[in-house]
């Protein structure tokens, strides 16, 4: 489930215009409704074609009117087809009990170093199958270490760097504002060649819990030992830092870039490289670049995670309250070193973080949150991006806001002048195709679908210039310790709509598909269909 916009970069004088959807495929179809309407159809022909009477008739018309409510109709952004899907495959969860997941180890020799025996962790469904790699930044094996989450299923390759605005933007005058917004485009520019072999270019900003044990320490070192702890000014100040334990005021920013197995063999053909060497080197190369674009766009890229920091930022997505300290996730890993860019050994190879380590103890899935050791998320999706032009500053009241743990992530696909140009214009070819089959039969044109064809001109215009596309998606998920309770789940759901609805987003509960909307929010660049 998500609401997937398309949108481009351009020079300052372009303003932010959010809110397109998805181009359609036929008669403001997607292929899951046009899959389902054709099923019904196909089946009411059947009877008609098996049973010529008055019954046959009738069911063949009830099949094909379900089939067009199914497709047509729509609850809280989607059609009812898709929450038909979703409510079957929930249910069947349920039914098979893939709704709970408990950490079983098993033991078996490893396969790197003969004789040597390995804990085997089956991670939940929703994970997927992840392996954990390592590799250097620089093709020669020096440079920081690069952790890498490969997923065997898809045969993607992930890596995430750990960044840092410079400077307060907020503080920034709206001229400043827009020249930064402008260098991020160009930064995108750079990654979104039409040859490039990123598959994803996805950002989480995130808050997490901040305890102040810091505090607690710097106040018992520097207080006065003569001051008694029942005077009135440092009992005060206890009760400060005990309030200040439950706040939310560490703030994380990474950006994921994903690559597929076989763009990188594409990208590196004739090198003589191996599969997995081929992967990781073309990945390096990819984060690299990014890192260095992200730089000139005044962001301060502290380090690429290494596997250790990728596996706590993960575990710190599925649990905040996973661990006493939050110092962020890159602050474990990335040290300078030499690593065979080959094969990139495993972390597990060395005693290190293993893939094992990504999934905490034990998670509870429910219809509309799910349970993940000690803490309960709820993951939304963005239905709706405003449709008016907005400036640099629109998300500020969701991502500047502390006081609530939540994730907010977009993934993005880049795709480069040629590519997007050629999936405009074919959007604009069947608006047209479209709207021509509404004149000859007389429906209306309603003012929503007129607005969207619009907008696929003028985007169709836009990539003629040289622009490129971006196509993206966003979730937001927030979190609540499990012995917060559930109204107090309920309300820092409150909060992050109306920060959200003050950005003029529209947030939906992810119902029946919450531990694969979870995973959107982490390091992992996931989402986008």
């Amino acid at each position: 489930m998500s609401s997937t916009t398309t949108t481009t970069t351009s020079a300052p004088r372009r303003s932010h215009q959010l809110g397109s959807e998805e181009p359609r495929v036929l008669l403001g179809l997607r292929w899951p409704e046009l899959t389902t309407l054709g099923l019904l159809l196909g089946a009411g022909l059947l009877v008609l074609s098996a049973r010529k009477d008055p019954t046959g008739v009738a069911i063949g018309l009830l099949l094909a009117a379900i089939g067009g409510v199914l497709a047509w109709g729509r609850h809280g952004g989607l059609s009812l087809a898709v929450w038909t899907g979703i409510a079957i495959r929930h249910a069947t969860g349920t039914a098979i009990g893939q709704q709970q997941w408990r950490r079983r180890v098993t033991h078996g020799t490893h396969t790197a170093q003969r004789g040597r025996l390995a804990e085997h962790v089956q991670l939940p469904g929703e994970l997927g199958r992840l392996h954990l790699l390592e590799t250097a930044l620089h093709e020669d094996g020096t440079g920081p270490r690069i952790g890498v989450l490969h997923d065997r299923r898809a045969d993607t390759y992930t890596a995430t760097l750990l960044v840092q605005a410079t400077g307060n933007f907020g503080l920034l005058g709206h001229p400043d504002q827009d020249r930064r917004l402008a260098d991020w485009a160009g930064a995108l520019e750079e990654l979104a060649r039409d040859q490039s072999p990123i598959r994803r270019v996805a950002w989480v900003e995130r808050t997490l819990p901040q305890p102040s044990d810091a505090l607690a320490d710097h106040l018992h070192e520097h207080r006065d030992p003569q001051l008694s702890l029942d005077l009135s000014p440092v009992r005060s100040y206890l009760e400060l830092l005990d309030q200040a334990a439950t706040a939310t005021d560490h703030h994380e920013l990474l950006i994921s870039l994903q690559i597929t197995g076989r763009a990188a063999r594409r990208h590196a053909r004739g090198r003589g490289w191996t599969r997995r060497e081929t992967a990781l080197r073309v990945l390096a190369g990819e984060l690299d670049l990014a890192a260095q674009a992200l730089q000139h766009a005044g962001l301060d890229v502290r380090r690429p995670l290494d596997s250790h920091g990728l596996v706590t930022s993960v575990r710190l997505g599925l649990d905040p309250w996973t661990r006493p300290t939050t110092a962020g996730a890159g602050e474990a890993g990335a040290a300078s070193g030499r690593v065979d860019p080959a094969n990139g050994p495993s972390p597990s190879d060395d005693g290190g973080s293993s893939e094992s380590d990504l999934a905490g103890m034990a998670r509870d899935a429910a219809r509309d949150h799910v349970i993940w050791d000690r803490s309960q998320h709820v993951t939304c999706w963005i239905a709706q991006w405003p449709r008016q032009p907005v400036r640099s500053m629109f998300l500020a009241p969701l991502l500047m806001r502390s006081d609530t743990t939540r994730a907010v992530a977009v993934v993005m696909e880049l795709l480069g002048p040629d590519r997007g140009l050629r999936q405009a214009e074919t959007t604009v070819a069947d608006d047209e195709s479209a709207e021509s089959l509404r004149w000859r039969t007389g429906i209306r044109t309603r003012r929503r679908v007129a607005k969207r064809e619009q907008a696929n001109r003028a985007r169709e215009d836009e990539l003629a210039d040289g622009h490129i596309d971006i196509r993206f998606t966003g979730f937001v998920s927030i979190a609540v310790p499990t012995s917060a309770g559930v109204h107090a789940r309920h309300q820092a759901l409150d909060r992050v709509r109306a920060q959200a609805a003050r950005c003029g987003l529209r947030l939906e509960v992810m119902h029946g598909q919450q531990p694969e909307g979870l995973t959107f929010t982490l390091p992992l660049a996931r989402g986008l269909a």
